[in-house]
């Protein structure tokens, strides 16, 4: 870009005419001018007062979408208001090499996740969910396993005899995928991507209900007071008599999250127990196995199974971590990872591309897609 067509973006920018690939474009550029102090009023106009035209237009477009929220927190609004709304300097083009235009204008389409799983039977059969048809699927140890309309798992027992067997059945979400169980004791479970759930057919009444879970799911567990459930997950093991929580264990995170919504929960670890109360969330630090009780964001925890995104406080690795397993994407890093904090929701049912356009308009990261890889860089 030349000395001309970077006047003429900064006058479109500022007469509220500039597209989002435009505001994309000019917040790189005054990245990479920010600490230049020449500024020329002659040509490109008073400082102040186009730093204000581009205050009331940056925040009004990022407002105006109704999917799309994504700043930076308010401890870091300093930081932000330079990169999204200051005036940008101008430097001849001869000072600095020209910075190449957005590499994702030829847009690659990547689907968002849906209701895909696996189930394998206590006889190993393996059922891939999302091509079977509706109705039974099978009957194992008195229980009817079927298929809802709406994608649901639903156990039935159908003959408490036979039901004392125990059988052991797994259901597995990949990478772009979740579904939801009915438990035969009537336990909801909503299993969130790339997660695996082990459980038996039935729940006895010589055993405590119990299931294992590697990935993250959300549980509103039926009451039973004789009968605890119980999640067991790497380090930790939870214990409800009946509740509403969430659990966030993935191998690739550092720490295993549980969040009460309603009731109450126990989560043992390292031969120490903690209780929490509803709006609580315990963290269980993976490296020391330290329990550590906190406030939890309210509706942060259970975003996902609402079908949104919300970050806050989040770092670029974590909304990346996020995103590549509902998108079915690998993340590869390129330069330095941004420890700038964000904060915001998105849909999860859109287009990747809005929710990596709000992230780059922040001119602190910038993408591109190759295959089934997403490439983030500084």
């Amino acid at each position: 870009m030349n000395r001309e067509e970077y006047q003429q973006l900064i006058h479109k920018v500022s007469d509220g005419m500039a597209t989002d690939h435009e505001l994309a474009l000019y917040n790189r550029y005054f990245h990479a001018y920010q600490k230049s102090e020449e500024w020329e009023e002659s040509e490109m106009g008073q400082q102040q007062e186009l730093k204000l035209k581009l205050d009331q237009l940056v925040f009004a477009q990022i407002r105006t979408k109704p999917t799309l929220s994504l700043r930076p927190l308010i401890f870091k609004l300093a930081i932000a208001a330079v990169l999204l709304i200051a005036v940008g300097t101008f430097l001849y083009p001869h000072l600095h090499p020209p910075v190449k235009e957005n590499e994702t204008a030829k847009k690659v389409t990547i689907v968002p996740g849906g209701n895909k799983a696996y189930l394998t039977l206590g006889n190993g059969k393996r059922i891939i969910l999302n091509d079977a048809s509706r109705g039974q699927l099978a009957k194992e140890a008195g229980v009817e396993i079927r298929k809802t309309g709406d994608g649901q798992l639903v156990y039935s027992i159908k003959d408490q005899r036979a039901s004392d067997q125990t059988l052991i059945n797994t259901i597995e979400t990949p990478k772009g995928g979740r579904y939801q169980v009915l438990l035969p004791d009537g336990t909801k479970v909503w299993l969130n991507a790339a997660s695996k759930l082990t459980y038996p057919v039935s729940f006895t009444a010589k055993d405590s209900r119990k299931v294992e879970l590697n990935g993250e799911a959300y549980f509103e567990v039926a009451r039973n007071e004789r009968l605890p459930f119980r999640v067991k997950t790497t380090f930790q093991e939870i214990e409800v008599l009946g509740t509403h929580f969430n659990v966030m264990a993935y191998d690739d995170e550092k720490i295993i999250r549980t969040t009460l919504l309603e009731g109450a929960v126990k989560v043992a670890a390292n031969h120490k127990q903690s209780l929490l109360y509803p709006g609580q969330q315990a963290d269980l630090n993976r490296e020391n196995q330290h329990i550590r009780i906190t406030t939890a964001v309210k509706n942060k925890s259970v975003a996902w199974k609402n079908g949104y995104f919300m970050f806050t406080g989040d770092t670029i690795e974590d909304i990346m971590k996020q995103v590549g397993r509902w998108y079915d994407l690998e993340v590869e890093y390129r330069g330095n990872r941004s420890n700038q904090q964000f904060g915001g929701t998105y849909s999860m049912d859109k287009d990747i591309h809005e929710l990596m356009k709000g992230l780059e308009l922040t001119g602190m990261i910038h993408y591109k897609i190759e295959g089934r890889r997403i490439i983030v860089m500084d």
